[in-house]
């Protein structure tokens, strides 16, 4: 992804459950969570912040658009991530 395009990824999303059918198996329950995606000088940082189950949770994870896989700091499920752009309005 060129440095100067805009992607429409990056902003701060607050997460309704009721509006949400995202749940199965084991992910944890989340209410009051805000996702907010940046741009940095070495591609993406991802933040989410909330409550998990009723704990207060804070994943945070840098990464690039390369499909390798990035360290995730906060979560109870994976300790690493990987995202690949498929075209600029999918990831």
């Amino acid at each position: 992804m060129a440095a100067d395009i805009v992607s429409p990824f990056v902003g701060t999303w607050k997460y309704s459950e009721a509006r949400s059918n995202i749940y199965s198996g084991n992910l944890p329950r989340s209410s009051g969570t805000t996702l907010q995606i940046q741009r940095d000088r070495n591609g993406f940082r991802w933040t989410n912040e909330g409550l998990a189950n009723g704990k207060a949770m804070k994943l945070t994870y840098c990464f690039q658009l390369d499909g390798k896989e990035y360290p995730v700091t906060g979560s109870p499920l994976y300790d690493t991530m990987a995202i690949r752009e498929i075209d600029p309005s999918r990831w």
